[in-house]
């Protein structure tokens, strides 16, 4: 809830200045409505979202922020994770770089800017190897059937 402060609003005990007369503040709705049963804070309505006042509104709340707010981060994520999986095991058919940030898992057909040397380095070894593609395996799976049924023909039979 937004609210602006009709009067100057001072620490009871040490007296400190919290908040000044004109100041505008965003807050829970239950801290907003004990300032507006006191009578010494009006509730600002928001103007219809997408009109102009709206937006200047807006404009004027990201001039507030000057300080992230630890309430602002999500205490999950903590960090980036990075990996590389092989075209085998990645599903994509080719070496695929996974770059997961909380909950968000993005993959790439490259490394992006940004990730890190070790990755790059695993993501290069992995493309320029000369392991099995799954073509190699169906003709060494196919090539390995025929050479079954040749001995299978010499086998007598009842």
């Amino acid at each position: 809830m937004h609210i602006q402060f009709l009067h100057d609003i001072k620490d009871p005990d040490t007296g400190e200045l919290l908040y000044h007369k004109g100041q505008r503040v965003h807050r829970m709705t239950a801290v907003c409505a004990t300032y507006l049963d006191r009578k010494v804070a009006v509730e600002i309505k928001p103007a219809r979202r997408g009109t102009s006042a709206w937006f200047d509104q807006r404009m004027e709340q990201s001039k507030q922020i000057t300080v992230l707010d630890t309430q602002d981060v999500n205490p999950c994520v903590v960090g980036t994770e990075w990996g590389v999986k092989d075209a085998s095991d990645s599903g994509f058919r080719c070496v695929t770089v996974i770059k997961k940030v909380g909950a968000e898992t993005t993959f790439f057909s490259a490394p992006p800017a940004d990730a890190p040397k070790s990755i790059i380095q695993r993501f290069n070894d992995l493309s320029n190897s000369t392991g099995s593609t799954a073509a190699a395996d169906l003709d060494a799976a196919k090539r390995q059937q025929a050479e079954y049924n040749e001995r299978l023909k010499d086998i007598p039979r009842w």
